[in-house]
């Protein structure tokens, strides 16, 4: 259920072909259960898809790790990870996380959105979804992005380079929102006590549902999200919400507040400030 909705509703399309597909749960604490991991794997495993981050709440899950129990268990299953929340906040090496592909997006380090990279590790072969010109070595035809590639890769580089530094100033800035949370009554961190990445805080907050709160944070200048920023405005509730044993009614109560670079320290207190303003204004209409 951790999964980015878009390898998992491809996933369900293999299962609707006859497939079998099977899904790794989480631990409360956000956790992959690499034990209840393992149990899924054999020798007839043919592919094994895990992201990185969580999109949603910003774990970070052991991949290296993960990847050992593949090689060992499932021999024959190529490992495909999803990486592209940590691009510009973690460091990233197919061969040290033992992935086969790595796949990661552009808009991630502030480059135009629409613009992606696979990264294959050994003579990978990928056979293409659809035909004609030839382009990228055969894997995906259509005339390049020029511009959006090159703008991609230039992105990389300064997210690399910068991403020490980067990492210092989301750090600070979400660390002083998790301490704003304090003054925000019935607040409560998804993910607290396991690996995170400093660009996300999901939070559950009390009373009225996440949609009402982010309409009275947008008028006043804060943005945020139900979930993830790629499902925002669907009615669906979250899966990683409801896998880290939130009810149905909490999991309507979950937001994501994100982190870049130039995210102040006072933005984010600010942010906190206003949530916690919100609640007393909630509190008094609903009682």
């Amino acid at each position: 259920p951790s999964e980015h909705p878009s390898v998992r509703a491809s996933a369900f399309a293999l299962r609707d072909e006859g497939f079998d597909v099977r899904e790794a749960r989480l631990r409360p604490d956000g956790g992959l259960d690499l034990d209840s991991f393992e149990e899924l794997l054999s020798e007839d495993t043919v592919l094994v898809a895990q992201m990185l981050v969580n999109n949603e709440v910003g774990s970070v899950y052991p991949v290296s790790e993960l990847a050992r129990i593949v090689r060992r268990s499932a021999p024959n299953a190529a490992l495909h990870v999803d990486a592209v929340q940590g691009l510009g906040k973690l460091e990233l090496s197919i061969e040290e996380l033992g992935a086969d592909t790595l796949a990661l997006s552009a808009h991630k380090v502030h480059a135009p959105k629409g613009t992606g990279a696979l990264v294959t590790r050994g003579k990978v072969a990928l056979r293409p979804l659809v035909f004609g010109g030839g382009q990228e070595a055969g894997r995906r035809p259509g005339t390049e992005n020029v511009a959006g590639i090159v703008a991609f890769g230039e992105a990389a580089r300064l997210a690399d380079t910068g991403r020490e530094e980067g990492v210092r100033a989301m750090a600070a800035a979400r660390d002083a929102f998790v301490r704003g949370l304090e003054r925000v009554p019935g607040a409560r961190l998804l993910i607290d006590g396991s690996p995170v990445v400093p660009s996300i805080c999901a939070i559950a907050l009390a009373g009225a549902p996440a949609e009402v709160w982010l309409h009275h944070l947008e008028a006043r200048g804060v943005c945020a999200s139900a979930g993830s920023a790629c499902n925002a405005g669907k009615k669906e509730l979250s899966p990683v919400a409801l896998a880290l044993g939130l009810t149905p009614d909490e999991a309507r109560r979950v937001m994501r507040f994100s982190f870049a670079a130039a995210t102040t320290v006072a933005e984010a207190e600010r942010a906190a400030a206003l949530l916690a303003e919100l609640a007393t204004e909630l509190e008094a209409v609903q009682s």
